[in-house]
């Protein structure tokens, strides 16, 4: 596990979009850039380790 950031970041918040495809509202809690770097952080409420669903999930979400 990280101790900090393997890179530094300039610019850091929320992230959403319309998905016309699907119909929804698309959204990401936190994202940070930096250059090539992107970091995506979901928040959940519970007591659980987040599964590679919801990994894939953020990811389907793109930030394109």
């Amino acid at each position: 596990m990280y101790e900090s950031l393997p890179f530094a970041i300039s610019n850091v918040g929320r992230w959403w979009r319309n998905n016309p495809v699907k119909k929804r509202l698309e959204e990401i809690d936190i994202m940070a850039i930096q250059g090539p770097y992107v970091l995506l952080g979901e928040c959940k409420w519970k007591n659980a380790s987040v599964d590679m669903n919801t990994i894939h999930a953020l990811l389907g979400r793109g930030y394109n």
